[in-house]
């Protein structure tokens, strides 16, 4: 019985993390970015899309979700060079 008590414990501790890259709408980021809470992302999404433009890079966006529910947010810029053979990321 104990050890069924324990082995529930311990499943429920389990935390599922997956990131969901570029699923929202802008209108949609906006909502989550309001949503998430503790949210600290310095720019906006129109800072970092221009600044993406400017520099010939590419933007991500994604949400941060652990068992299903959103817990946080994630952009990205990229960039490559050599038709992508080698490329860096700037989080």
């Amino acid at each position: 019985m104990l050890q069924n008590v324990m082995e529930k414990q311990a499943q429920s501790e389990i935390k599922l993390c997956t990131i969901k890259w570029d699923a929202l709408s802008d209108r949609e980021w906006n909502k989550c970015f309001y949503d998430v809470k503790r949210s600290n992302l310095l720019q906006s999404d129109i800072y970092v899309r221009a600044m993406a433009r400017i520099n010939n890079q590419k933007f991500r966006c994604g949400v941060i979700e652990i068992n299903g529910r959103a817990a946080g947010l994630i952009q990205i810029l990229e960039a490559g060079v050599l038709n992508n053979a080698v490329h860096g990321v700037i989080v």
